[in-house]
């Protein structure tokens, strides 16, 4: 992940997610590790966990994915040297003053129950400029929530099977590969704006991530300025990278076509990171983040910069920028 308070990646497992006040991780099948003090030893749905995601508003809330199909959405609250009945578990794990109160013990309330899937959570994306929930099972059903009420928006189970999706922070669009091996873009609506025939994804290589570009900034917003080099680029325009199972990604152009009202997607260039070694057991390019970034050319003048990087299923990191 991007961190855009330190401005660097850093790099996070399956099962690990962290901001600047939370790091959460798996520890069993349904025990979770929050900020390695306080294990909570049983969660409220009887289900292994299957994913976790941080839900970055600055509210210390984040939801999590089951085997059953339930999402559950936390608040993590801070409450120092307050008095709370504990676990033994989460007693060797605290810290505790001379008065024998745990100090700084974390509250962990559950704020929301999501059901509609009917198998286990296999991704979940949030917006938080659009405050709206993306999460996908393994059956290839995708649906969109409203994060101010935790209510369904749609499903897009009845439009196409998903395999992976991005959501674009920029205009709510929603890209999804589905198990045909096309590249269809939705928008928050639910309507089909554009599709794309993976040719090459027709027999190997598989299609194994996918990433809109995001604005490298400081503002929530996720919108440029009107002085940025990225303004006209962004009122019309968006890339979303694909990444292959043999290493290779590909960087498209969704664009809109003034002239017939309609977007086009468009390849730009691929980037090719060699041959993946794994053992046979491994997946090509398994993580990608894309980043619209700002810098200074010779004349002191801003100029657009794109950072890319990937991970492998070879555990190696590749940047580009």
């Amino acid at each position: 992940m991007f961190d855009s308070t330190e401005h660097e990646w850093k790099s996070q497992g399956k099962f690990h997610r962290f901001n600047s006040k939370i790091e959460i991780s798996k520890l069993r099948s349904n025990v979770l590790l929050i900020n390695k003090q306080l294990v909570f030893e049983q969660l409220s749905i009887g289900s292994p966990i299957t994913k976790i995601e941080l839900l970055d508003d600055g509210n210390n809330e984040f939801v999590v994915g089951f085997a059953n199909g339930t999402l559950s959405i936390y608040k993590l609250s801070f409450a120092a040297e307050k008095k709370m009945k504990l676990t033994q578990s989460q007693k060797l794990t605290s810290k505790f003053d001379k008065s024998g109160s745990a100090a700084f013990i974390r509250e962990l309330d559950t704020i929301g129950i999501l059901r509609c899937h009917g198998s286990a959570i296999k991704d979940i994306q949030y917006s938080s400029f659009f405050k709206t929930l993306v999460t996908l099972s393994a059956d290839g059903e995708l649906k969109l929530w409203n994060r101010l009420n935790n209510m369904l928006i749609r499903s897009f189970g009845e439009v196409t099977k998903c395999n992976l999706f991005s959501i674009s922070s920029q205009f709510g669009f929603i890209a999804v590969v589905d198990f045909e091996n096309n590249l269809i873009i939705f928008d928050s609506n639910g309507t089909e704006v554009t599709r794309l025939v993976l040719s090459r994804a027709l027999s190997e290589p598989f299609v194994t991530a996918i990433q809109f570009a995001e604005s490298c900034t400081k503002n929530k917003s996720y919108k440029f300025d009107n002085n940025s080099p990225w303004m006209n680029f962004n009122s019309n325009q968006q890339l979303i990278a694909l990444g292959y199972s043999d290493g290779t990604i590909e960087l498209y152009q969704v664009k809109l076509l003034f002239s017939k009202s309609e977007w086009k997607v468009e390849l730009l260039r691929d980037f090719k990171t060699g041959k993946i070694s794994t053992n046979g057991k491994g997946k090509g390019i398994t993580a990608l983040k894309v980043m619209l970034g700002v810098d200074l050319d010779g004349n002191g003048e801003q100029v657009g910069r794109l950072e890319m990087v990937a991970g492998d299923s070879g555990k190696k990191l590749f940047i580009w920028h």
